[in-house]
């Protein structure tokens, strides 16, 4: 062999083996990236106001998954247009595990019924990762009716025909509304709010006459006597709150049941498969602990963590099941 082959037969095998390690690394790039997930913060969408029990528990549940992940987790409200905003922003979002989403039953399924354009899907936007947990319902009603049961405020609005208003700032509550009304024969005027402060405040004042709304932000209300707690919407009384009646006992038989409101996490599709199995793993870890589990019912919420396919089949039913309750309710989307 001369020394030019010999030199060029080794130029080839140089050339081979650089591309070989090229193509390795480029293969093993986006591996190496997963297997060191997370190296900088992760932002978690909620798509809601600042306040209430469902911000409190994610901004609980998201400083133990800071310690979990050994980086900072960060809270950023994304209010307005019924939770949609904060929801598209998520469903945009690179998928690389840094950015997340904590919906609820009001954007994650009903939305799908209530709102005529709802600009992300479910199905095809987002990978779910798992469910945080349920809360309840309780119907509150201003001091200034005369009413402390839910009977009484029947026949009080039966006897006063148009002399009844019920606020919402979500959808739960503005079916729950909808459907106490056709349940009992009752008149009444909705008043739409954005967010529950405003609408416990115009309670308050008596400028409206009542709420669906979940426990935690209310109790401390009813606790103080500014308003007043009628019946939990739940189909069994609620073992947070055992002392309190259901919507139906005071129905006289009527039918009234309310799907729970719940919250869950999901990242962008196409998120890595090893990201979303980690945050389920730690998030399961989380609300499995005892602390954990007595820190959310103190926020009436019952810690209920799921595999991701447990929240993509929870989904859907409860989609279909919004989608049913609102045409029942004869509720034209917005």
């Amino acid at each position: 062999m001369t020394h030019h082959s010999t030199r060029r037969s080794v130029l080839r095998s140089a050339a081979a083996g650089l591309a070989a390690a090229a193509t390795s690394a480029l293969l093993t790039a986006p591996a190496a990236a997963q297997a060191s997930w997370p190296t900088r913060p992760i932002r978690i969408i909620w798509p809601f106001a600042p306040g209430g029990a469902g911000d409190s528990a994610i901004r609980m549940v998201s400083r133990h998954l800071s310690e979990a992940l050994g980086q900072a987790v960060v809270v950023d409200n994304k209010p307005g247009a019924s939770g949609t905003i904060g929801m598209q922003e998520a469903a945009r979002a690179t998928p690389d595990g840094y950015t997340l989403v904590f919906g609820s039953s009001s954007t994650m399924a009903a939305n799908m019924s209530l709102l005529k354009k709802v600009p992300y899907d479910m199905a095809k936007d987002f990978e779910p990762v798992s469910r945080l947990g349920v809360l309840p319902f309780l119907l509150v009603s201003s001091t200034t009716l005369p009413v402390t049961t839910v009977k009484e405020l029947v026949q009080y609005a039966k006897a006063n025909p148009g002399k009844v208003s019920f606020a919402n700032h979500s959808a739960p509550g503005h079916v729950a509304g909808v459907m106490l009304a056709q349940a009992t024969g009752i008149d009444m005027l909705r008043v739409p709010y954005k967010v529950s402060t405003v609408a416990l405040q115009e309670m308050i004042a008596g400028q409206v006459s009542i709420m669906f709304i979940d426990v935690a932000p209310a109790l401390p209300l009813v606790k103080a006597g500014r308003i007043r707690a009628l019946g939990m919407a739940t189909q069994q009384r609620s073992s947070l709150m055992p002392e309190m009646p259901t919507v139906s006992e005071g129905l006289d038989g009527a039918k009234f049941d309310l799907v729970q409101s719940w919250m869950g996490l999901a990242a962008p599709a196409g998120t890595p498969a090893a990201v979303v199995a980690r945050l389920n793993a730690e998030l399961g870890k989380i609300l499995r602990k005892p602390e954990v589990k007595e820190d959310l019912a103190r926020l009436f919420i019952e810690a209920s963590p799921s595999t991701p396919d447990e929240l993509r089949e929870f989904i859907k039913a409860d989609t279909q099941k919004w989608a049913e309750m609102v045409k029942a309710a004869g509720i034209e989307p917005q």
